[in-house]
């Protein structure tokens, strides 16, 4: 343990009263020293004056203070912490609002992920209150320029989650006002944010590799996650989940039922709104899932790593589907490789806004809004107005309609 050495006072002068002093010390010689008390803080803000002579050491204490007075009358705090302490605080917040049950806990490691990156821009050492409001405006810049490059919407995402740190701070009267960043505006492109999803090809590509994947596995386990990332990719496509409820999923959540459909429960714990909702869908999945799994009690999660019943470890899971598109891509290089397994969600959403479904009901199916479905899937519902529109042939005499003739599909009902 160090031992903190005492220093020795030569010379103690009160200036103003009292209200702060100059000193010299057997360390710093000759050379005066400053000392001020913030209450309310309770701390001494003690900085030297470099200078060893007393009348200037005096008029530079006496400006000294009169400026510190001003900033905490301001209501600036005069002893500013770090970035990463703000960061840490914050989060520390946000998990209280976790446990409390009002933000989930994915919310909140969204939040510590965009504040990773104003970290990276800020620097986690740096004090918060020497970071001037404007600098700001040059985030957006240089999130852009990161290798992959962010979307806006992403980048925009960030800044509402600093934005709102801020403001939580200046509550907390860790900042003031002038420290709220000012962000530069950039315009958002009307085709970011629109899902395509994966396309039937790229589907049907992935789905005839990854169901004979298994066959050439190294070993037990190496079989058993092939098959088990074939079976997550087949029901998430047939049922529209996010990645995160099908993991979620425990052998509990799952009732099969007599007439080969399965009634699949998403608990409230894994889904993104925070609201449970109930599916029914092909039970064929699940039947073939669980005669080659080794933990099917109903806490075992259907989705269970080789060694036990609990959830497959996210690094392992994103590691063996990184090693399936490497796979995939060599059988077929034309393999749109920027999809993702989230993109699964978005091609059963878009298939089914194509097959003439209300996004209504795709939306209360899938746990989501019809707004949303709406804003990000807007290409797809076009594509389903025009196939409405021309299944009907109008005939005219003159400007009057005076005949309507529907054509049928090949299901023998009306598009």
């Amino acid at each position: 343990m160090k031992v903190k050495t005492k220093q020795h006072l030569i010379t103690k002068v009160a200036i103003l009263g009292g209200k702060c002093f100059i000193y010299r010390n057997v360390r710093s010689g000759k050379v005066w020293q400053y000392q001020q008390w913030v209450k309310d803080e309770k701390k001494y803000i003690r900085i030297s004056l470099k200078t060893t002579d007393r009348e200037i050491a005096t008029e530079i204490a006496e400006k000294k203070f009169a400026d510190t007075l001003g900033r905490i009358h301001s209501g600036e705090k005069i002893f500013s912490i770090t970035a990463q302490e703000f960061c840490d605080r914050y989060l520390q917040h946000l998990q209280k609002r976790v446990t409390l049950g009002s933000i989930r806990a994915s919310f909140s490691k969204i939040i510590k992920y965009h504040l990773n990156h104003y970290l990276s821009f800020i620097g986690s050492e740096t004090k918060i209150q020497s970071v001037p409001a404007e600098k700001f405006r040059d985030f957006a810049d240089y999130r852009r320029n990161q290798t992959p490059q962010p979307g806006f919407l992403n980048v925009k995402d960030s800044q509402t989650a600093i934005g709102t740190m801020y403001r939580w701070g200046m509550e907390e009267q860790l900042i003031t006002r002038k420290s709220l960043p000012k962000w530069a505006e950039f315009r958002i492109p009307a085709t970011e944010g629109k899902r395509h999803g994966m396309e039937h090809d790229d589907y049907t590509k992935i789905v005839t590799v990854s169901k004979v994947w298994d066959k050439k596995g190294t070993s037990d386990r190496d079989k058993y996650e092939r098959k088990h990332l074939h079976n997550f990719i087949v029901i998430q496509s047939w049922y529209g989940f996010r990645t995160g409820e099908v993991l979620g999923l425990v052998w509990g959540d799952v009732k099969l039922r007599e007439d080969e459909h399965a009634e699949v429960r998403i608990r409230e714990v894994t889904t993104k709104r925070g609201k449970a909702r109930m599916c029914m869908g092909r039970g064929d999945i699940f039947h073939r899932i669980r005669s080659y799994s080794k933990y099917t009690s109903p806490t075992d999660h259907v989705f269970s790593s080789f060694r036990s019943g609990r959830r497959w470890n996210l690094n392992e899971f994103y590691a063996k589907w990184k090693e399936l598109v490497g796979v995939v891509t060599q059988k077929y290089p034309t393999f749109d490789t920027s999809k993702t397994l989230y993109d699964l969600r978005h091609f059963y959403i878009s298939s089914r806004l194509r097959a003439g479904d209300s996004p209504w009901l795709i939306a209360k199916y899938c746990g989501t809004s019809a707004e949303m479905i709406g804003k990000h899937y807007d290409n797809v519902t076009d594509l389903q107005v025009s196939k409405k529109i021309l299944s009907k042939q109008m005939k005219f005499v003159g400007d009057d309609v005076i005949g309507v003739t529907a054509h049928e599909g090949k299901d023998g009902e009306n598009e």
